[in-house]
């Protein structure tokens, strides 16, 4: 969801803080990059932990 909601906004944000192309695309790619280590990471931490613990954990 996050993910689409940024591709609507891009163009709102770049036109209010004045961001170049290259200054919008460098913040949609820095999304991306914590997306994935994000996802690798607490994956990893949920794999030896438990899936449970480590939601409980986020939801507080």
């Amino acid at each position: 969801m996050e993910l689409m909601i940024l591709s609507v906004l891009a163009p709102a944000v770049q036109c209010q803080w004045g961001l170049s192309h290259a200054e919008a695309a460098t913040i949609t790619s820095v999304v991306f990059v914590g997306f994935l280590l994000g996802g690798l990471i607490w994956g990893v931490i949920s794999d030896i932990i438990g899936r449970k613990s480590v939601s409980i954990f986020f939801t507080v």
